[in-house]
């Protein structure tokens, strides 16, 4: 029951987490190449 209850929780915690993940990982990127060719 508790299992069945968390389920669709834990899917609406760790989809935007999973498509936030590599558009943070771009930014993060980004701002080191920018931060590079700055020095």
């Amino acid at each position: 029951m508790k299992a069945s209850i968390l389920k669709p929780l834990e899917n609406e915690f760790i989809n935007p987490t999973f498509y936030a993940l590599p558009l943070l990982v771009l930014l993060l990127n980004l701002n080191w190449y920018d931060f590079q060719y700055r020095t």
